[in-house]
């Protein structure tokens, strides 16, 4: 191995490391990506090629990519959205996860979330949904909590309904009326008992 002085090197020249075999090495550019980002440094020239490894074959590359575009300030909406329908499980959880961190996509993020509630079978995905609902704005949260109490092929899993549980629980007592339809429709035994207890 031949030594590499990652801190010498500039913005531009620390992306391609990101994609390197070596993971201490790819976590070491990100986080100097990130402190140099935190500095005030402008890492604009740097977009293109973090786009470029966005549709990179590899889902670790996309991710990595991904979740520097995140640390640095350059991930905007569309660039949170982007793995939304990616074949990767991992990418849409991801997709997911950044794209709530931004308190301003919440509401926006609902259609799309109800859309992954209801399609996706994927049960990475439909847990950061069900987590995705203690982030939105409780008036905000009936559409997805009906679309994630439907799938009912999830009734036995230890954490899913749980999940979807308290996310819903505001719910329940700011609009009783609503909780008893989302209770009366759900395939979830567990959610809907607890919906009638609370």
């Amino acid at each position: 191995p031949k030594p590499i002085d990652l801190p010498a090197l500039s913005s531009k020249e620390l992306v391609p490391h990101l994609v390197s075999p070596n993971v201490w090495l790819a976590r070491q550019a990100q986080k100097l990506l990130q402190e140099r980002a935190a500095a005030g440094e402008d890492l604009a020239p740097i977009r293109p090629g973090l786009l470029k490894l966005s549709q990179s074959t590899a889902a670790v590359h996309r991710l990595r990519g991904l979740w520097t575009e995140h640390v640095t300030g350059l991930l905007d909406a569309t660039g949170a959205r982007r793995n939304l329908t990616a074949d990767d499980e991992h990418l849409r959880t991801w997709s997911i996860r950044l794209m709530l961190a931004d308190p301003t996509q919440r509401t926006t993020a609902v259609p799309e979330l109800v859309n992954l509630a209801r399609q996706d079978s994927s049960g990475l995905v439909l847990l950061a949904c069900a987590s995705a609902l203690q982030q939105l704005p409780i008036e905000a949260r009936a559409p997805l909590a009906a679309a994630l109490l439907k799938r009912g092929t999830f009734t036995d899993d230890p954490v899913y309904p749980l999940m979807v549980w308290y996310g819903i629980e505001p719910l329940v007592i700011r609009d009783p009326q609503t909780a008893l339809q989302l209770a009366s429709a759900s395939e979830l035994p567990l959610v809907s008992r607890f919906i009638l207890r609370r």
